[in-house]
């Protein structure tokens, strides 16, 4: 089977570019950080604050540069130029320091001031140079390499990159040296300067980049060049600058002794042959960083960030008694292989959690850590080590002040300060505290062997059916196919649930592998084979037999491969491979979280929904949309096929046929006799047969409107044209044994039916898709289902999701991405694809009466232009456009969630009054919580006080709003408990019912009776 890696295989062109220009750029920046210290001290002057004043002010220049650079490459969207250019013209600034001479300055200026005028224009060109450089590497190059790579191959490319300074200096000392040694600088910076023009030249050849449109969401240039230091951008990405903090300690500990090395090597120990000295050295460190590269992919950045800065400590400790050059070589590869792995540690953590789309702008960010801070810090404090000694000498007349050890002692000590972001990192990488397990009824005597029997798609049915669910081996690697599956996992349920067996996350960087045998049934196989998956989440690539069949991203949609070519006579092998970055991708995770705790839950990833293969005829129907035209005057159904030139259409009722027709060119409208509408009181499902050529399939549909009428003044809900009040409940689909997967088909009624039995009409499904046949029993038993949206985007932002809200504030969807964590132009086109892949897969639930497409600003982003097009590609359901807060005046809705304080709301004239959620009293139940830290937003201690505050509720505030202001839908939180929720009106594990039926069954019968009049 072929070896599949967690991401596309970098290439080689790739790796030429990465190599090439890391080499190129670091001996530009080696000559620049190194040797322009060396040319300055041994030519012009031998005043170290000389050398700190020259290295502060590369570093402002440096930092200011990519500021700019980097925000203007991600606003063109092109980086190429970028880099061609600026290695052309950073070549061309190297050679100018050729000319530069104390002599022949002292022609201009006399002899009493060249000296100090020549170190002022050695100052100005460094500069200079750092601009050119800035540009094309600090910002665009580097830019490039984020966009180059991800998460999974980054820790390999930092080693790779984190070694090439070392290489560089290697190369510097070896072929180069010499030069200076000889005082032949013009000679050094003439030939430094046209390897890097070659760098400029190559890079028009090597460098490809595909075309990206210009970054939107900002008023211009300088709002993106400010965008990273925004408060609300840092309290969002906590991880980055915690890891841009550790960058930034541990290069002002390496700028304490590095810009004067070279000089304590040559007059603190007396080793003349220092090139020999620091290229054994280098060469051992940039062997250790290349080792170490996979194993930092594999233990985790942090994890090894730890052990390597002890490394690089100990190093530093060895340094300050090194005294011959053996003893310098072996302290020296102990300092700098620490210190080279803990670079390549945090500069992949930088490049995971940059933000999508901001590479360029966080160019500049990084350049604050790794540059400006550092250099600005630790060169003055090696200087002020330096000159508190007193140790100098005298060479023409020149007092030169001499490096002790000292400056290795002075940096040890500025990176013992990285432990303090270092073990904050750590303890968010911790887990939370693990959760009891508990199991419901239906998981407790699940068949492990074959779960979830039941036909998955009740809407396109065929006999041709066999289930794959049951067990499965799984292994996690790091990317590598796993050379064998020594346990056995429980398909459909997710590996980090109990039913799975499992109990273990996927973790960002990780692969899960499922692998199963499996032979066809006996007369199967009729034309075509289908393999159809329920949801996989997130990211997964399908083998069957040793051979690719496909692959697929996103977590929540069902997706299928035409496998008939890839099947074998006997025993069929399918394995799967998936990774899942849960919030650090484009694509949606609802109320996962990679760190769950109060209304945030444990992830899910792998296979969550039925595994199933499909006989289908060579021409068979591929899809079928059914549309309900109900109307008082003439009832229709209109049904579009896709996939065969020619069909006929039977509708049954009750086993009757009363209706027939054939489809033209995809289209068949058939008129319904005596038309039985369905309600939730009167839940009447017609039956559909549907045939083409050799092709039979059956399915259901429901004659039903939901629209909006004016009342007394004021626009309500209605239901074939009937006023219709609808009071549910928050339905978030977890589960204590499944997780996101109900452990069984009588698991999912039971929740439906118990709602029913406590009065609602309705439940709003929160942020997640259920397998399709929840919905059925849902069109069967008569609820109505709000349906979310699966939220995605960026990081939680509390000041707009929290705060404001709070305050009364709503901030426009429209600009200002950043506020919504809706940036990335690439998570929001996935967001309106997974809209339309939604309501492709549900339209034909009769169920569904309202799509939610923003739940309480979390990701939300042009709702008003969303909501217009979820009305024109499905116009015969209600949207409710921003559920909560951060109102666009838009929609069929005006949505209010009220928490903390009395429901007290004020209506629309042009839109339906919703209260969507409410409530979230808590009960604790002893020996029916998963958690030790219970979240509510009220919390009773009996069921006693939970039912009479929930009556009140009711009775003091929903009924006023209902009466006064045509208050159409309440929606109480919640189901159930789930997790550290206890809010629930069952436990999480539903085997006990918090409240009496007959009172919440009283309350919501008067609820409905309120349309009425």
């Amino acid at each position: 089977m072929k070896r599949e890696r967690t991401v596309t295989p970098l290439g080689g062109k790739t790796w030429a570019v990465l190599l090439a220009f890391g080499l190129i750029g670091q001996i530009a920046w080696v000559v620049e950080n190194m040797y322009f210290n060396v040319f300055l001290y041994n030519t012009v002057s031998g005043d170290t604050r000389m050398i700190a004043a020259m290295v502060a002010a590369s570093a402002v220049v440096a930092a200011v540069t990519t500021l700019f650079v980097g925000a203007l490459s991600d606003k063109l969207g092109r980086r190429k130029a970028i880099i061609v250019y600026g290695y052309l013209l950073w070549g061309l600034s190297v050679m100018v320091f050729a000319l530069v001479r104390v002599d022949w300055m002292a022609h201009l200026v006399g002899p009493a001031s060249a000296a100090y005028v020549t170190a002022v224009l050695v100052v100005v060109l460094d500069c200079v140079m750092t601009f050119f450089g800035s540009s094309a590497n600090d910002a665009a190059f580097n830019a490039w390499v984020t966009d180059a790579t991800d998460g999974t191959n980054r820790g390999r490319v930092e080693s790779v990159l984190a070694v090439m300074p070392l290489i560089a200096m290697l190369v510097v000392f070896g072929a180069l040296d010499a030069l200076t040694t000889a005082g032949r600088w013009w000679l050094f910076f003439l030939i430094v300067g046209a390897l890097v023009m070659l760098g400029g030249a190559l890079g028009h050849f090597l460098i490809e980049e595909k075309a990206a449109p210009p970054t939107e969401g900002t008023k211009g240039c300088f709002a993106n060049i400010v965008y990273g230091l925004r408060p609300s951008v840092v309290l969002a990405n906590p991880v980055l600058y915690l890891a841009l903090l550790s960058l930034g300690i541990y290069n002002a500990s390496q700028q304490v002794y590095m810009p004067y090395l070279i000089i304590y090597l040559q007059r603190g120990l007396g080793i003349d042959d220092y090139a020999v000295v620091l290229g054994a050295v280098l060469l051992a460190a940039s062997l250790i960083s290349v080792l170490f590269g996979r194993l930092i992919d594999r233990r985790g950045k942090v994890s090894v960030a730890i052990p390597a800065a002890v490394v690089a400590i100990l190093g530093l400790t060895l340094m300050v008694f090194a005294r011959s050059a053996a003893a310098v070589i072996l302290s020296g590869i102990v300092m700098l292989g620490g210190s080279m792995v803990l670079s390549a540690c945090f500069q992949g953590l930088v490049r995971d959690y940059t933000p999508a789309g901001k590479a360029g702008q966080f160019q500049g960010i990084r350049i604050l850590f790794q540059v400006l801070l550092p250099m600005v810090t630790g060169p003055y404090i090696g200087s002020a080590v330096i000159r508190s000694t007193g140790r100098t000498y005298e060479e023409l007349g020149v007092i030169r002040e001499v490096p002790t050890a000292d400056i290795f002692t002075a940096s040890a000590v500025v990176l013992f300060l990285i432990f303090i972001p270092i073990l904050l990192l750590k303890r968010r990488e911790k887990a939370p505290a693990a959760l009891k397990t508990l199991y419901t009824p239906w998981g407790a005597a699940l068949d492990k062997g074959h779960p979830l029997p039941e036909y998955p798609r009740p809407q396109l049915c065929r006999d041709s059916y066999q289930n794959l669910n049951g067990p499965w081996g799984y292994a996690f690697t790091d990317g590598r196919v796993p050379e064998r599956f020594e346990h056995d996992i429980t398909v459909p349920f997710s590996p980090e649930c109990p039913l799975s067996g499992v109990s273990r996350q996927l973790k960002p960087g990780e692969t899960l592998w499922y692998r199963r045998g499996f032979r066809l049934s006996e007369g199967f196989h009729r034309g075509r084979a289908l393999l159809h998956f329920g949801a996989v989440d997130q990211c997964c690539t399908v083998y069957l037999n040793g051979q690719e069949v496909g692959s697929h991203a996103g977590g929540y949609l069902p997706f299928s491969f035409d496998v008939t070519d890839f099947l074998c006579e006997g025993e069929n092998t399918l394995v799967l491979s998936v990774t899942d970055a849960t919030e650090q991708r484009i694509h949606a995770y609802g109320k996962q979280s990679s760190r769950r705790g109060g209304i945030w839950y444990t992830p899910q990833s792998g296979i969550w929904q039925t595994v199933w293969l499909e006989s289908v005829p060579v021409t068979y129907i591929q899809s079928l949309k059914i549309t309900p035209l109900y109307d008082d005057t003439k009832v229709r159904l209109e049904l579009t096929l896709s996939g065969a030139a020619e069909a006929k259409v039977d509708v049954m009722a009750a086993g009757r046929r009363v209706a027939s027709g054939v489809f033209q060119e995809g289209v068949c409208t058939i008129s319904i006799p005596d038309v039985h509408p369905w309600s939730p009181e009167d839940p009447f499902l017609y039956d559909l047969r549907v045939t083409a050529g050799e092709d039979l399939v059956t399915s259901y549909f429901a004659m039903r409107k939901f629209g909006t009428t004016v009342l007394g003044g004021k626009p309500v809900c209605t239901l074939n044209n009937r006023p219709f009040f609808m009071t549910g409940v928050l339905d978030q689909g977890y589960w204590s044994d499944g997780l996101y997967t109900p452990p069984s088909d009588e698991a999912m009624v039971y929740d439906i039916q118990t709602m029913k039995d406590y009065g609602f009409n309705t439940l709003r499904k929160h942020i997640k898709i259920e397998p399709l046949r929840w919905y059925y029993h849902c069109d069967r038993l008569g609820m109505v289902v709000w349906q979310d949206l699966v939220s995605g985007g960026g990081a939680f932002r509390p000041m707009t999701m929290q705060v404001l809200p709070f305050l009364g504030i709503h901030l426009k969807d429209t600009k200002g991405y950043h506020r919504f964590a809706r940036e990335d132009e690439a998570g929001r086109d996935q967001f309106v694809e997974d809209l339309y892949g939604t309501v492709d897969l549900l339209y034909n639930s009769p169920c569904v009466g309202v799509w939610v497409p923003f739940n309480e600003g979390w990701g939300q982003f042009d709702s008003l232009q969303l909501t217009q097009t979820l009305w024109e590609i499905d116009p015969t359901r209600l949207v409710d456009h921003a559920s909560g807060w951060h109102d666009q005046g838009g929609g069929d809705f005006k949505s209010r969630h009220v928490y903390f304080r009395r429901v007290k709301l004020r209506g629309d004239r042009s839109r339906v009054l919703v209260l969507t959620e409410f409530g979230g009293y808590s009960c604790p139940v002893a020996e029916h919580m998963v958690s030790k830290k219970p979240f509510g937003y009220r919390v009773y201690e009996t069921p006693e006080e939970l039912t009479k505050a929930w009556c009140r509720l009711y009775e003091k505030e929903v009924f006023p709003c209902m009466e006064k202001q045509k208050l159409c839908a309440a929606i109480y939180t919640q189901l159930s408990d789930v997790e550290d929720e206890i809010n629930g009106l069952l436990t999480y594990d539903r085997r006990v019912k918090k409240l009496p039926a007959e009172a919440v069954r009283a309350i919501n019968e008067r609820l409905k009776r309120f349309t009425d009049g």
